[in-house]
């Protein structure tokens, strides 16, 4: 008898740790892609401004060549 409550405990055990790995594993996947979206949205904001930089460079070395 003793054996078998054992076995209960631990299986019982066993479940409550499962279902808790399971709920942290989709708690990390949310954070994780709350944080991939942060760093895509400064990553695009910032991708504009260097575009723009690049194309006034090139507006600028464009203007010198039609001056002279």
């Amino acid at each position: 008898m003793e054996m078998t409550t054992a076995y209960g405990i631990i299986g019982t055990i066993s479940i409550i740790l499962g279902v808790t790995k399971e709920i942290l594993i989709i708690i990390l996947l949310v954070k994780g892609i709350q944080l991939a979206n942060i760093y895509l949205n400064k990553n695009k904001d910032g991708n504009k401004v260097q575009e723009k930089q690049e194309e006034s460079k090139s507006l600028e070395k464009d203007g010198d060549k039609t001056d002279s």
